[in-house]
């Protein structure tokens, strides 16, 4: 029986420093770095998804020549991915000299599903691999993560705007009650404060399909899960001077140039600091207040990822990096 392949998963919560803790472990353990997050994949969008300073650099695909690579690619194509495989494996985001995958590589208008991700991600960790060297998936989305490491057989399910239209006049409680019609599990799995997240499980319901979470494959990777353990009051304010310091790099403008060229309304002006800026742009908020409510919903986004991850089970929570670089030579050596 064939071993499966290792690797590591940084998860957390926002602002606790996932990316440092992977850039350490990456330059010990000759490793390159995965992003799963659901915002760092968009173009023109750096501040506010906390980018590390870093450059795109052109590499040369050489798993192109690998059998695997043309069913990836013939998949995206399939399921109408608006980027290619080559493409994220062509310009790599390189951080402290360390190649970093699936970041900036779509814009902000362009559709992206949970499973053009998976299906990105997977054909990037088989790059890396090939090329004998270490996948370390980074980040704080953790749907995605699990998506990956889980290997979930995601429904292939088509947006349909006319439906969405109609929801969108829902309340929350009425798309919660809705979703629990046609799909109870689903209201048990995902995060019912996310419209979005809830108006896509009614979508897929309603075509029929299978709920993702129902059908969840053989493992295609041996994994080990860690994560900064933080104390809460630090990490909060963590989050407050991290939006502070944002606004001083420019925030504010780049939440502009960003709705004014794609609309306050796409799916990536969704993220915190985006939407509620962007309101302040659309007159909802005072700049103060926006700002007041992107730290308060920032808390509680990473209240949620900790939830998350402490009832995952196989999370190892390190102080530092010494003890993170102690697991994860037992576990490669193993």
């Amino acid at each position: 029986m064939n071993e499966l392949p290792k690797i590591i998963a940084v998860v957390g919560t926002t602002a606790s420093g996932k990316t440092d803790l992977a850039i350490e472990l990456a330059k010990q353990f000759d490793g390159e770095i995965i992003s799963v997050d659901s915002r760092q994949i968009y173009k023109k969008m750096d501040i506010g998804t906390a980018k590390e300073p870093g450059e795109i650099k052109a590499q040369t695909v050489e798993s192109t020549k690998a059998k695997w690579f043309p069913k990836v690619e013939s998949d995206l194509v399939r399921m109408h991915s608006p980027v290619s495989l080559f493409s994220v494996l062509s310009d790599v985001y390189v951080v402290q000299d360390i190649p970093h995958f699936m970041i900036a590589v779509v814009f902000p208008d362009e559709l992206r599903t949970l499973a053009h991700f998976q299906a990105l991600a997977n054909g990037v960790i088989a790059d890396i691999l090939e090329r004998e060297k270490l996948p370390i998936l980074v980040g704080g989305t953790s749907l995605y993560t699990s998506a990956i490491l889980e290997n979930w057989k995601i429904p292939e399910v088509q947006p349909d705007q006319n439906l969405r239209s109609e929801l969108e006049n829902l309340s929350d409680t009425e798309l919660i009650k809705f979703l629990d019609t046609v799909d109870q599990q689903a209201t048990l799995e995902i995060d019912l404060k996310n419209r979005r997240r809830v108006i896509r499980a009614i979508e897929v319901a309603k075509q029929g399909k299978i709920n993702k979470s129902a059908s969840k494959l053989e493992p295609l990777y041996d994994a080990i899960y860690l994560a900064p353990d933080i104390d809460r009051d630090v990490l909060y304010d963590r989050i407050n001077r991290r939006v502070d310091i944002m606004v001083e790099a420019g925030l504010v403008e780049e939440v502009k140039k960003v709705g004014k060229k794609y609309g306050y309304d796409t799916v990536a002006m969704t993220a915190q600091a985006y939407k509620q800026i962007g309101e302040y742009f659309q007159g909802k908020w005072s700049l103060e207040e926006a700002l007041t409510e992107t730290k308060k919903v920032t808390r509680h986004y990473a209240k949620r990822q900790l939830t998350w991850w402490r009832k995952h089970g196989d999370v190892n929570f390190v102080k530092d990096t010494k003890a993170a670089a102690i697991l994860v030579e037992t576990f490669l050596k193993d």
